[in-house]
């Protein structure tokens, strides 16, 4: 079974970007481009993992940690975001997310998802 991984980006060009290089991996993706539509498909169909946006024109993340604590504890997240590496990491981010600034290198972002999923294997999220 392959890892399922919920993509969640307002902007059209970021999820074909991240989607050819994730498919191409062989990972299964979930797209969502707002927060109602992220938390449909957390409840339709649980992660392995999340990669989602964190927009400065938002106020926030699009998919708030606590719909994942909430309902799924044991899914790894990964931001990424436009917010400037002048700002104190403190103020990005309040859990143990990894964060990517973008322009973020897929290769890295890539050998980061391959690394989170190694401890997450695909049975060990329930639905």
């Amino acid at each position: 079974m392959a890892h399922k991984i919920l993509v969640v980006d307002d902007k059209a060009f970021m999820v074909r970007l991240i989607q050819h290089h994730l498919e191409r991996a062989g990972y299964e993706l979930i797209k969502a481009r707002t927060p109602d539509e992220a938390n449909a498909a957390i409840a339709h169909e649980v992660p392995n993992l999340v990669l989602m946006t964190d927009n400065a024109d938002t106020q926030g993340t699009y998919l708030p940690e606590s719909v994942i604590a909430q309902t799924h504890a044991n899914i790894p997240v990964i931001r990424m975001t436009d917010v400037p590496a002048t700002m104190s990491e403190q103020k990005l981010t309040s859990t143990d997310e990894i964060v990517f600034r973008k322009p973020f290198s897929p290769t890295k972002l890539l050998a980061e998802v391959k690394r989170l999923l190694e401890v997450n294997p695909p049975e060990s999220v329930k639905q």
